[in-house]
């Protein structure tokens, strides 16, 4: 008898039998309907006009712009079964790895690596490693035997990128055994390293662009050719970062987080030469406990002939002084300097930004109460207030400042006018092509005579059309005091 549910009287067994039929029909519609799309798929245009080699072709490209955003080869598979066999049969779109790992999941996670790598065939590997902690502190790891995985492909690794965690094991498994890394180019930690387990990457010759994070010493790497580097990214003590400069010949790019103090500026030994730096970005940790005169005592010991932008951010109060020494013995042509709340005066700032002629582009972030675009830096800029051209910063193009602003309208509109009518010819200096100012005090705009002020925004508006200045006024409500 056909189970049902209008029997006058169903009983419990019934109802189930029933409902078990129903699921039953219900899974026989799904691979039904499974099926008919499939056969739709089979004939639709992409899969009967555009040839496979092609299709995975299209696939390849679309992981290559966006690789770590999700694991590109379940997404395409789950599209069909004809678009799922030709991702898995694609090695190329095997190439990105990135794993969140989860202690719940160790033992699929380490299937799933090791799958991934075999399809991954011989080609190179973007790697992206995280240990999932659950915001929690926790001690569990993944095991040696997944990082061997991993490590057995290490002759395809491109790129590596570790975070929020040691990674012990990892570290364990390359000092036991030799491991080559001879095609990787891209290196990133972000964690806490500062034990005595070193990270061991031998045969890194082609190693350029390194960024780490937590670490406190330099020496806890082995194998890694400082001198082939190129663009370095590191958080590290003052003498630590000074090693890494000074055993780092082909940099162009640095950016450093000085952790640590240093009671006072004294060179230490002779100036280092790096001679291809371009780009050079010093900060400071955000440790009350660290003082003294960390950056200064950076620029004191090196010497960068090819520098062009210089990034410095809470430097200390000797930079006035230690500024200007540094480009003169450096004899670089700097062309843009940014800085990150400067603690020196509105006198020293302008005598500093006046021994630096080169500067093209000038960007500053003042922190309240401090002013540094008073009458002082608007007669700096206004060749008419200085003795000499060479005094008012004469290849100035851009001009960028956050904070606090009182410079008077007049002055400051002078100034525009003065820039924007001079050329950059006859001993004339460049003209300002960009001013944006973000002022925090909105007083400096307020208590004014409205038709003062009506006529200073009337003169700014016939500076961008008769004069070509592009001036930006905004009032950063975000940081007034």
């Amino acid at each position: 008898m056909e189970p049902s549910i209008d029997h006058p009287n169903p009983t419990r067994e019934s109802l189930q039998l029933a409902i078990q039929a129903m699921e039953k029909i219900i899974r026989d519609d799904h691979v039904a309907l499974y099926q008919l799309k499939e056969k739709l798929n089979h004939t639709s245009q992409i899969q009967s006009t555009i040839p496979v080699d092609v299709l995975a072709e299209i696939f390849t490209i679309a992981v290559d712009t966006d690789s770590f955003l999700s694991p590109a080869p379940f997404v395409l598979g789950a599209v069909c079964r004809a678009w799922r066999v030709l991702a898995w049969m694609t090695p190329r779109l095997w190439r990105y790895l990135s794993i969140d790992f989860v202690e719940e999941r160790k033992d699929v996670q380490r299937q799933l690596i090791q799958e991934w790598i075999n399809r991954s065939g011989n080609q190179i590997l973007d790697l992206e490693l995280f240990i999932h902690a659950d915001g929690t502190p926790t001690s569990w790891a993944p095991t040696l035997q997944t990082f061997r995985i991993l490590l057995k492909a290490s002759s395809r690794w491109r790129s590596l990128r570790l975070f929020e965690r040691s990674f012990t094991n990892l570290r364990l498994e390359m000092v036991q055994n030799d491991d080559r890394f001879p095609n990787l180019t891209s290196l990133r930690l972000e964690g806490d390293f500062r034990d005595n387990i070193p990270w061991h990457f031998r045969g890194s010759q082609m190693l350029r662009r390194v960024q780490f994070s937590g670490l406190a010493e330099a020496d806890c790497f082995v194998g890694l050719d400082w001198s082939r580097l190129q663009d370095i990214t590191v958080s590290m003590s003052p003498f630590d970062c000074l090693q890494v400069l000074d055993s780092s010949y082909s940099i162009k790019t640095a950016n450093l987080e000085i952790i640590g103090s240093v009671e006072r500026v004294f060179t230490f030994g002779a100036p280092k030469t790096l001679s291809r730096l371009e780009t050079l970005k010093l900060s400071l940790e955000s440790n009350p406990a660290a003082h003294g005169p960390r950056i200064s005592w950076i620029l004191a010991n090196i010497t960068t002939p090819a520098l062009k932008t210089l990034h410095l951010s809470n430097a200390d109060t000797h930079l006035p002084t230690q500024l200007p020494i540094f480009c003169g013995k450096s004899q670089c042509q700097l062309t843009e300097l940014v800085l990150h709340h400067p603690k020196s005066s509105e006198a020293e700032f302008t005598h500093t930004l006046r021994n630096i002629p080169s500067i093209e582009q000038l960007s500053i972030i003042s922190k309240p109460p401090k002013v540094l675009l008073s009458q002082l830096m608007v007669d700096l800029l206004d060749p008419n207030q200085q003795r000499s051209v060479l005094e008012s910063l004469p290849n100035l193009s851009q001009l960028r400042y956050s904070g606090r602003v009182k410079a008077p309208f007049t002055p400051l509109l002078k100034m525009l006018q003065s820039r924007s009518a001079s050329g950059g010819h006859d001993g004339t200096p460049r003209k300002l092509d960009l001013v944006e100012i973000n002022f925090c005090n909105i007083e400096w705009s307020r208590d004014v005579n409205p038709n003062e002020l009506l006529a200073f925004h009337q003169a700014l508006a016939l500076l961008g059309t008769d004069g070509g200045v592009k001036v930006k006024l905004n009032w950063d409500e975000s940081r007034s005091s």
